[in-house]
This record gives C-alpha cells, structure tokens and sequence, in this order.
C-alpha cells in the first residue's frame, strides 16, 4: 500500500502498521511517524446449546460458549427474543418458563462486537415401564410370601436405573408429622442404583409400593407405581394340566415332603404335582418354606397343601 493523501483509507485484514513520512515542500525537512491499526480477532465457539429435562426450573445460557480474542476486558449483554436485558455475566442462570431463544452481544476494549443466539433444547424424558416376572406389573400385584419377585425395567439399554420400595411406616411419636412413606432401607434412597434394569428381591410385605427410574443422560423418566400385596401360599392346588392353579409356590424356596417323609420337591420354579415324572396321588402334602433376608438369615415356615385332581 502506498498513498500521498493526507488522510488515506485503508482496509487491512490484519493488524498492521503503517509508516507515514511527511516532507517540508519549501527546505526539503522530512520526519517518519508510525500508525498501527489493530484487527480485532474477536472470536466465541460453541460447543452445543443448553439442554433441560421436562420439569427442569433453571439453566446456565453460558455452559457450552468460549470467548477468544480480542482485547480484554470483554463486555456480555445478554438479552432475550423480546429484547429485555438479562444478564451482564458470560454464563447467567434463567429460569423456567424459558424464552424461546436467548441473545448473547459481547464487546472487547476497541467495542468490536460479535453476536449469537442460543437456544434452549428440550430433552424428553425416558419411557420406562416396570415389569414383575416378565408381565406387566400394572398398578397392584399379588405375591406369596417368600416368593422370589424379579422387578424388571423395559426398556432396556438406558444409561442408569434406580429401584425403589417405598414401605409405609408407623411414627413412633403420634404428633410425628415425618410419618408415612419410607424406602425400603432409608429415606427417599433407592434399594438399588446402577446399569442393571434388574432387581430381585424376596422381602416384600404387603403395601409395599415399587417403582424405578431411568436415566436417558441426565434425564430422568420414572415408571407407574405398582403396590404389593403379599399372601399366604395357598392350602390346595389342582396340577391337572388346566393351565389354572397347575402349580404350588411357584417363586418360593420349596421342600416338599409327603405324608412318609419322602421329599417329592425341592427348587424355587413352583411344584407341579409330580415326583420322579409321575403325577403324586391326591391327598395333603407338608411343605418347608425357606425365606432369607438381606443378611443371608434363613426363617422356615412350615405347612401343608393339598394336592387335587380334579379329573380322577
């Protein structure tokens, strides 16, 4: 670039000094001076938009935006879609109801500008359904006492899952207004947290309310609360190949004896009536049931159950 005007205009792309030399016409005098233009490199990446979850009440617009360049100090005008003044902060938090976008003006020291907009991304909670047993667990379910329940999240394949149990305590002081629903084992804790979308358990007791949460991220969907009712197991069952009450405790831990001591039975999988491949005669048989607790202690409950065949 070169020019003889006074006041040249010049557009550089860069920073970039310019030389001036100014020459006396009448004694030939001539002194050099420097001007040096500086090109503000202002600059932000981005790395995402913020994300909620349904029902989220606050985000940071700020989390996933960096500022480079320039000159410091850097000046933030954050504005939303109607043009109302939020924050002065780089990173500010806005609560929910969220405007549709958000608009983010930054000025160096020379006031070179740059702009972008943010806008808040909305993820979906995860479907999550809870299955007893491999059906469905709809909103009551039946049990024997002692029977093995596998609880089981459908989908699977979500990043984490959280069981819970929730058993409704008696305060021990009256006037406690902290009585009602506990967890299982404390407060609002799951009874178990972690990548499996199985839980198995055999320490149920009547009114027990169940339930799990998945996570999608950091997005949680929770399933329908299923509550328990724990019965005795029965005192007679028909094995007759009907596909109705064809078998005994299934689910429990089962010895099965007849009226001579013999063991006829011994497994979690439910009696079917027979021994050896053959179907028992009708008539009263004793049963062992073993139930264990969290600790691995065993209580044996002792019974009888009669055996009928309604064909013969």
């Amino acid at each position: 670039f070169s020019s003889t005007e006074a006041n040249p205009i010049v557009s550089p792309e860069v920073t970039t000094l310019y030389t001036v030399v100014v020459t006396d016409t009448l004694n030939g005098c001539s002194t050099t001076g420097y001007v040096l233009i500086s090109i503000s490199d202002l600059r932000f990446t981005r790395t995402g938009n913020p994300q909620v979850c349904e029902g989220t009440e606050s985000v940071n617009l700020g989390t996933h935006i960096r500022i480079e360049g320039g000159m410091l100090p850097y000046q933030y005008f954050w504005s939303d879609a109607d043009g109302n003044t939020i924050s002065n902060e780089l990173n500010p938090t806005v609560t929910a109801p969220f405007a549709a976008s958000y608009n983010l003006l930054v000025l160096d020291q020379m006031n070179c500008p740059i702009n972008l907009t943010v806008q808040i991304q909305y993820i979906e909670s995860p479907f999550v359904e809870l299955y007893i047993n491999n059906e469905p667990a709809g909103l009551t379910h039946s049990i024997f006492i002692g029977q093995t329940v596998i609880f089981e999240a459908r989908p699977e394949g979500y990043d984490f899952y959280e069981f819970y149990i929730l058993r409704e305590e008696p305060a021990e002081d009256n006037n406690d207004e902290s009585a009602g629903l506990k967890s299982f084992f404390a407060d609002i804790a799951p009874v178990q947290a972690g990548t499996s979308n199985v839980f198995t358990t055999n320490e149920l007791v009547t009114g027990d309310r169940v339930f799990v949460i998945a996570y999608d991220g950091a997005c949680p969907g929770q399933s329908e609360m299923v509550i328990i009712y724990v019965n005795d197991l029965p005192n007679a069952f028909t094995p007759d190949g009907d596909g109705i009450n064809d078998i005994f405790g299934q689910g429990a831990d089962l010895t099965i004896f007849n009226r001579w001591g013999q063991r006829v039975y011994r497994g979690t999988n439910g009696w079917d009536g027979t021994f050896n491949g053959r179907k028992v005669s009708p008539g009263t048989y004793y049963y062992l049931l073993d139930i264990y607790d969290d600790n691995n202690r065993k209580t044996t409950i002792k019974g009888s159950v009669t055996v009928i065949l309604q064909n013969q």
